[in-house]
């Protein structure tokens, strides 16, 4: 830990207040004198104008099924997933709540 630094973005709150869902973030590792660097402008998932932050049903619900681990067996992970996917046959939302509940 000693050898990690953070500082501000300079240009944080420009990018910020040009696009609501701008939330700017670099990333940068100098390692064996190579510098690596990543930035981001939107999170992923984000409502924006990058087509790279669309999450897919696929991603969504591996996030949701990592998320869930740990407070859920995964057959009602599974069932929960197969609920909010299809929730457009779902006749009563306390039946969902209840699987998350569990």
């Amino acid at each position: 830990m000693a050898k990690v630094t953070s500082e501000p973005r300079p240009d944080y709150v420009k990018l910020l207040t040009s696009n609501a869902a701008s939330r700017p973030a670099r990333v940068q590792l100098m390692a064996r004198g190579t510098t690596f660097r990543e930035e981001k402008r939107y999170p992923k998932g984000s409502p924006s104008p990058d087509p790279d932050t669309v999450m897919t049903d696929d991603e969504l619900i591996a996030k949701s099924a990592h998320n869930a681990e740990g407070a859920l067996s995964g057959t009602a992970i599974q069932e929960l997933v197969e609920s909010v996917m299809g929730l457009e046959h779902v006749g009563d939302w306390r039946s969902v709540m209840k699987l998350a509940c569990r």
